[in-house]
């Protein structure tokens, strides 16, 4: 993930706030250096090595199970197994932001890398056996997380944190849970303007009493050039490139974290009008749009909780 980690709660006993939110960084930070594809001593790492049956914890099962729900559930829009194509393009080490959001591969075959990509194994073909926690993959079926585990470990935490704690505010790297209220005032999320990232286009506004989630995909933060090609990260794995269309990013309200992360790529892969088509499907979850001219086209959900900059 390699994500800042941000915990606000509100209480006035601190010594157990404080006492949670350590507990909170260190879980968060334990998560990454077990499922990261980018150290090689990581669970997900040796289970991409393997070939056959693999003995997986009982936290990874979770994690692979939920992202083969997703899978579904998207109609394979969110798809792990567009690893193949961030690596072709050279997205094979964590970025390094103190250098910019640009990464430099001059040696990119195109129409090898479409080959092969068209062809590499599907995700529905993993199985998982929750008797034994051991996963079942087939040759060079190879998988990134990374589309799922910061939601789905900053829905983990908030679990955690509710146990103890009705008004929080946990945000790791834009993926954001707030449950309750902000001292009796409701949350309220900042939207990112993608053209101006150090300022928000709006504010989303959360009822108060309630738990919610909002997480944030763009094209702008981490991208690349590739020999003529011009990448970000968000791929559509029904092409093997990055997402083609006039959206510049998504922020996406839901009941989860894990659902706004997925959905979040998921509209910006299948574009404005499939993309608000599919989000109306979902209870209790909205997007907020901006495109290329800087245009914010809301669903019908969002409607009622966004406020734009005046």
């Amino acid at each position: 993930m390699g994500s800042e980690v941000m915990v606000s709660i509100i209480t006035d006993d601190s010594v157990r706030a404080q006492e949670t939110i350590a507990y909170v960084e260190r879980v968060i930070g334990e998560f990454e250096q077990r499922f990261s594809r980018f150290l090689p001593d990581s669970e997900l790492a040796q289970l991409n090595r393997e070939d056959g049956e693999f003995r997986a914890s009982k936290e990874l099962i979770s994690l692979l199970a939920a992202a083969q729900d997703w899978h579904v559930k998207t109609d394979g829009i969110f798809d792990p197994t567009v690893i193949a194509a961030l690596e072709a393009f050279g997205y094979d080490k964590a970025f390094d932001f103190s250098r910019g959001p640009i990464m430099e591969n001059n040696t990119l075959d195109m129409a090898a890398h479409e080959q092969q990509f068209m062809a590499r194994i599907p995700f529905s073909t993993l199985r998982i056996d929750t008797r034994t926690n051991t996963v079942h993959l087939p040759h060079e079926l190879r998988i990134d997380l990374g589309g799922i585990g910061k939601g789905y470990i900053v829905d983990m935490c908030a679990d955690d944190i509710a146990k103890k704690h009705a008004d929080f505010w946990l945000s790791a790297g834009g993926d954001i849970c707030v449950s309750g209220t902000n001292c009796g005032e409701p949350w309220s999320v900042g939207a990112q303007d993608p053209f101006t990232p150090s300022e928000d286009i709006g504010h989303i506004t959360i009822e108060p009493g309630t738990r919610m989630a909002l997480a944030t995909s763009g094209i702008i933060k981490r991208r690349g050039i590739a020999g003529d090609l011009a990448w970000h990260h968000i791929i559509d794995p029904r092409t093997g490139l990055s997402a083609r269309n006039d959206i510049m990013s998504v922020t996406v309200l839901a009941p989860t974290t894990t659902a706004a992360d997925i959905l979040a790529k998921t509209v910006l892969i299948l574009g404005k009008e499939k993309g608000i088509e599919f989000i109306d499907t979902h209870p209790e979850t909205g997007c907020c749009i901006i495109d290329t001219k800087g245009q914010i086209t809301l669903s019908h959900f969002m409607k009622n909780h966004f406020i734009q900059r005046s």
